[in-house]
């Protein structure tokens, strides 16, 4: 399979620091690419003309990185995708994306209230944003960059989501994602709004945001509420890979750093896996190696266990991290809830 997607974290800094954030279970400190890495990134992606779509993203703030007018521009030809807060664009950055950008994933949990108790920052600066951008984009004549708000559902926000949606149909967005929360520690755990089997009121949930949605003319996307047998690995069916900070060529977003999750109230420590660095191997070398190969198809194909519904979990301590799983896979996936669908990527 060929290499069509790239996932760049510019910087794993973020110049806010939300409740909600993976952020918050990482061991390590933050860094930022440095010139040298991007430059071989903009040299693979330049030899790679199958490789369609870069996403400006990670767990860090893209937009606060040194490089991002240079990323917005540095890649003619392919679709780019930036996920931000929103909080602090100044118009600089707001042109490149009105010129360069295809897509533009802003996060919003949530009216003024939960915004400030969630992401410790006013609302009013993302709507400024969005309205700013889309003035500027029908300077450029242009239908891109497309406008998303991602919307991260617990119990401490799921008022708010109609709300959200009449938002986004006020500000000219015509979809709202909504991802459930993958909690960092015990007592986030307690606010998700999904499990083994459906909770109570969240059908009725559903379908409140469904019915605003259709009188705003908004597209609203909704995750499971409960498990099921299906699992998609959005990565790997679609050519995805997700280069870090450092150079690092790792996966998907969960195996980018070391961390810690809780899944279906029970914790699981995240280690970070790398097949190789771009410093030391070109991307294209390290895609197709035969351990990268071979995870990807074991993805693809299905040929991993599934934890959570496991008859063996409570005497089972494979499941306590990602190191390996019962089917001598390593890293271990048999616990991702990205793959059941209750968390999305861009």
């Amino acid at each position: 399979m060929q290499l069509r997607k790239l996932y760049l974290e510019l910087t794993a800094a973020c110049n806010l620091d939300c409740a909600i954030c993976y952020r918050r279970a990482w061991t390590e400190s933050p860094l930022e690419m440095s010139a040298g890495t991007f430059a071989r990134i903009t040299e693979a992606v330049r030899r790679s003309p199958e490789l369609r779509t870069v996403l400006l993203g990670g767990i860090g703030e893209p937009t606060s990185s040194p490089l991002i007018l240079e990323a917005l521009s540095s890649f003619p030809g392919k679709d780019i995708i930036v996920t931000t807060n929103g909080i602090a664009l100044d118009d600089s950055v707001l042109r490149a994306l009105a010129e360069h950008a295809s897509l533009v994933v802003l996060s919003v949990d949530g009216l003024e209230d939960a915004f400030k108790r969630i992401r410790g920052a006013e609302l009013a600066a993302v709507v400024a944003s969005v309205r700013k951008l889309t003035a500027m984009r029908a300077e450029t004549g242009k239908a891109t960059p497309r406008i998303e708000l991602q919307f991260v559902l617990s119990a401490m926000n799921s008022d708010d989501l109609p709300g959200v949606i009449d938002l986004a149909g006020d500000i000219g967005v015509d979809v709202v994602v909504v991802s459930h929360l993958l909690p960092q520690d015990a007592a986030s755990a307690e606010t998700v709004l999904y499990g083994r089997f459906e909770k109570p009121g969240t059908r009725d949930l559903y379908e409140r945001a469904r019915q605003r949605a259709r009188r705003r003319g908004v597209s609203v996307l909704l995750p499971p509420l409960e498990l099921k047998t299906e699992r998609r690995c959005s990565f790997a069916e679609d050519g995805a890979c997700y280069v870090d900070a450092i150079g690092d060529v790792v996966p998907c977003y969960r195996f980018s750093h070391d961390g810690t999750e809780f899944v279906f109230g029970r914790e699981k420590k995240v280690f970070k896996h790398s097949f190789g660095n771009i410093a030391d191997a070109s991307l294209e070398s390290i895609w197709e190696s035969p351990a990268y190969a071979a995870y990807r198809r074991t993805l693809i194909e299905n040929r991993y266990p599934s934890c959570p519904d496991c008859d063996l979990l409570e005497g089972c301590n494979m499941a306590a991290d990602t190191t390996a799983d019962c089917w001598s896979g390593s890293p271990s996936c048999a616990d991702c809830l990205w793959a059941r669908g209750f968390m999305r990527c861009p």
